[in-house]
């Protein structure tokens, strides 16, 4: 029984370090976002022909990358999205959280996180091979 508590446990603290740590992250990229949609339209054009304003450029243009473009074709979702504190503003937003939290939780072998990630890779393979039949994509 002592095991099966510890295990249990183990199990219950992983999903829920990776809960908080997804969501820190989806508020992280969700606040960067606004913040940049908000001071790109009021940016001052001064200091663009030095190297500061070069490297600050492509800065902001490595993290607009990553955190979701300011371009209206962002999809009719947005507004309906961004009211929800939990959910993406960009489907990259969650792929981004995803990929950080599970290395961070799920990164270290253990018997429970092993079971986990195989849990995780068999949901990913049918949920691939459902959308590729959805788009006509022919099996193997």
């Amino acid at each position: 029984i002592r095991t099966i508590l510890k295990l249990t446990r183990e199990h219950a603290r992983n999903l829920a370090a990776f809960a908080a740590l997804y969501k820190t992250i989806l508020a992280i990229l969700k606040g960067t976002r606004r913040y940049l949609q908000q001071s790109c339209c009021g940016e001052e054009n001064g200091g663009d022909g030095d190297r500061g304003g070069l490297m600050r450029s492509l800065g902001r243009i490595i993290v607009m990358t990553l955190v979701g473009s300011s371009s209206p074709n962002t999809g009719t979702t947005m507004p309906q999205s961004s009211s929800n504190p939990g959910l993406p503003e960009n489907p990259r937003h969650a792929l981004i959280a995803g990929a950080i939290g599970g290395y961070a939780v799920w990164g270290r072998y253990s018997s429970v996180n092993y079971q986990i990630v195989l849990y995780l890779t068999s949901r990913i393979i049918v949920g691939g091979l459902a959308l590729a039949r959805e788009r006509g994509i022919p099996p193997f």
